[in-house]
């Protein structure tokens, strides 16, 4: 079945299928649905690769604004999940972490983390939406899936076995942290920063840095540019 969300779905799907607004979605036959999948799955694939060349999908900072529509539509569907918090406190340990003992989390709580932002990707590219909306998260997808999986590879191996984690000392690229402050909710980013002891201002620069990097096409990483902003902040 479909996955649908709200009403305005239900009746754009049933549209799209020929059916009268009133059908009960359980009475469409499944084989329908999976042709429906499929046909839009070509319109997909050929909208994809229109907006987006195969080499360019693997350079997040040169495409970092068009991943954001994508992105934006995930904040959308999962606002208020655990595993935003989970990772907003992560990234603001990252930044500002010494090694003490406050800036040690569990590795199975990071690991839960990038995990379940694939879980959620896959669900939302599962639910139903405009042809549109689709690419944007095709597109994002892409390139966001096998890296949340490297990251999360990478980090089980590391570990050794330790339950225990710096923050600080997680490997972690420029492009990959950043990559994990756009796919955070930015409300839990700017609750995780007041956690640690933050002020105002910095959690200002914070998300400022963060939408500048994400609406230009400049080659700096978030961590380049927060350093400057906060410098002459």
């Amino acid at each position: 079945m479909m996955r649908l969300t709200e009403e305005a779905d239900r009746i754009s799907f049933l549209s799209e299928l020929g059916y009268a607004l009133d059908t009960d979605m359980t009475s469409i036959p499944e084989t329908e649905i999976h042709e429906f999948v499929k046909r839009r799955s070509g319109l997909i694939r050929g909208a994809k690769k229109a907006a987006l060349s195969k080499k360019a999908k693997r350079n997040w900072r040169h495409n970092r604004k068009a991943f954001m529509k994508g992105i934006k539509k995930f904040h959308s569907s999962t606002s208020g999940k655990r595993l935003h918090r989970q990772m907003g406190r992560f990234l603001a340990f990252r930044i500002t972490s010494s090694g003490t003992k406050s800036s040690k989390m569990l590795r199975e709580t990071l690991l839960k983390a990038v995990s379940s932002m694939r879980t959620h990707l896959y669900i939302e590219n599962e639910t139903y939406q405009s042809i549109q909306e689709q690419r944007d998260l095709g597109i994002m997808m892409d390139y966001v899936v096998p890296a949340l999986l490297e990251i999360e590879q990478r980090w089980w191996q590391q570990s050794d076995g330790e339950l225990l984690v710096e923050a600080h000392s997680v490997s972690l690229s420029d492009d990959e942290f950043e990559m994990l402050m756009c796919l955070t909710h930015p409300n839990a980013i700017n609750s995780a920063f007041f956690e640690v002891g933050h002020s105002e201002n910095y959690i200002n620069v914070v998300q400022s840095t963060l939408q500048h990097c994400t609406m230009s096409e400049n080659e700096l990483s978030f961590l380049q540019a927060f350093k400057e902003r906060l410098n002459n902040s």
